[in-house]
């Protein structure tokens, strides 16, 4: 028997129509993987060195931890998601790929695989739990399909830096059951029988990101759902583990350049 373990979360997406004001410097919403596909007008992507530009009707994969900025001269639109793969192993495949990678994606993956995104994401109440698990298995075969195909494209990490992330894996699965918790960086480090500066330079060395940012990144992607109801700050406050509402408040806004109330507002559109 095969356990097949490759989940993936989708932190939010659909479509985006923008224009030149919406010019932007890379933020902590893009340390994570995206799937564009570019409907119309143009769009810049640039590293610390280049810039490309995407070209209407094409698929793209997005490496964020090498995103410097993007920018548009005129007017675009496009599909797009953002993701996270749970297995730490090809999260670590992603982050050493390029910058953008071109995908041949099947032409009617467009048609509904964005859609449904946000549908999924805000309104789940509104199907069925059968709809729901096909909508999902759906995408979740989008998105593993666009992963082969990228990880096939390109050469493997080297081996040692899969040893290091199997070295640190039992503190990221911890972090990731216990993430609405108070964690001690003394603990992570002894679940993986490292001190605790081993283990921080490591755990930073590897995902590209801080053990605090990686709990903050898990918090800020569970908080968005519940932005979609009726729960008041204080009580998400508490479900994800902050010592009161203002502090959660100005977690959001470092994180998100919105406060929870703008984003209750305008939706996850601020998000792109």
């Amino acid at each position: 028997m095969l356990h097949l373990d490759y989940t993936i979360d989708i932190h939010t997406g659909g479509n985006y129509l923008g224009n030149c004001s919406w010019n932007k410097k890379k933020s902590e919403i893009d340390n994570c993987f995206k799937i564009y596909h570019i409907t119309s007008g143009d769009l810049f992507i640039c590293d610390k060195l280049d810039q490309y530009q995407l070209q209407t009707g094409k698929f793209y994969f997005i490496n964020g931890s090498k995103l410097s900025s993007q920018h548009c001269n005129n007017s675009f639109s496009t599909d797009w998601l953002h993701f996270l793969p749970k297995k730490i192993i090809i999260q670590q495949q992603l982050l050493s790929m390029p910058l953008i990678t071109p995908l041949n994606l099947l032409p009617n993956s467009r048609d509904s695989i964005f859609k449904e995104v946000d549908a999924l994401l805000n309104h789940q109440d509104e199907v069925s739990y059968s709809t729901y698990c096909l909508k999902t298995l759906s995408l979740q075969h989008f998105v593993q399909s666009a992963i082969l195909e990228i990880l096939m494209q390109c050469n493997i990490e080297k081996p040692y830096k899969d040893y290091n992330i199997k070295n640190i894996e039992p503190a990221i699965q911890y972090i990731d059951e216990h993430y609405t918790e108070q964690i001690k960086l003394d603990y992570l480090a002894s679940i993986c029988c490292m001190s605790a500066s081993h283990f921080h330079k490591i755990f930073t060395s590897s995902l590209h990101t801080t053990p605090i940012n990686y709990i903050t990144r898990l918090r800020m992607n569970a908080v968005l759902p519940l932005l979609q109801n009726e729960t008041s700050m204080k009580e998400i406050s508490y479900l994800l583990g902050y010592c009161n509402d203002a502090y959660f408040s100005r977690v959001f806004k470092n994180y998100y350049g919105v406060t929870p109330g703008e984003y209750k507002k305008k939706g996850h559109e601020l998000l792109f």
